[in-house]
């Protein structure tokens, strides 16, 4: 299912769907290049710029961790259609332990990851907030401004749900209007619990389920 920001869409009230997912447009993304001084002035299908008197072409590189063969696909198909527009995208996998390391150093152009929530309501001070814009910190894009910081804020000591709600929301329109992320699509999985168990609830927490939480049904009593 795809989705605009960073909020699970199951999370009723929280999540935000009054904003528009972004449309496929190739004619859109050339006009925007253009708008902003990229044209392929040499024939050769990649757009290209006068930069410090220099031509440059727009090429980026698009890094995934190796083992994570859906993020190679997605970083393919991005190289497909990103060429439409004249972009070249080199797609390059990293050994997880050198993943982590460019990606602390901040040496990434593109790279591909994905993020796992909780059913409980939502801290995002991990990713979004700029005290996390450290080495070590999770924010890797450089994220936030006084608003939004301010807003990650308030989350965190807020008990009322609606308030609370609202505040999500204006976060996610923040993250929409700066597009930090080009967000993807959340999986969909199917569970089945046997009817002989009482109390199994699904979640969106990986596995999906909490084993702890499966109990047998009594036996009917017999006369």
């Amino acid at each position: 299912e795809r989705l605009v920001g960073p909020v699970h869409p199951s999370k009723k009230g929280a999540y935000h769907d009054g904003l528009d997912l972004i449309d496929f447009n190739v004619d859109k993304a050339k006009a925007l290049l253009k708008e902003a001084g990229w044209e392929d002035t040499n024939g050769n299908g990649i757009v290209d710029k006068q930069i410090d008197g220099e031509t440059v072409e727009m090429k980026v590189r698009f890094t995934y961790n190796t083992g994570r063969d859906r993020r190679k696909n997605i970083g393919l198909m991005l190289k497909e259609n990103a060429k439409r527009a004249g972009v070249d995208i080199d797609v390059q996998q990293r050994e997880w332990s050198l993943y982590l390391e460019e990606n602390k150093r901040r040496e990434f152009e593109i790279k591909c990851i994905g993020w796992v929530q909780s059913p409980i309501p939502d801290d995002p001070k991990q990713i979004w907030h700029t005290d996390s814009d450290t080495p070590d910190g999770a924010n890797q894009v450089g994220f936030g401004n006084e608003e939004s910081d301010r807003i990650i804020d308030q989350i965190a000591v807020t008990l009322d749900e609606g308030e609370r709600n609202k505040l999500y929301r204006r976060l996610q329109e923040i993250i929409y209007d700066e597009q930090p992320y080009v967000f993807l699509y959340t999986p969909l999985e199917r569970i089945m619990i046997h009817k002989r168990f009482d109390n199994a609830k699904s979640s969106v927490m990986r596995p999906g389920y909490d084993e702890r939480n499966f109990v047998l049904k009594k036996p009917a009593a017999s006369m």
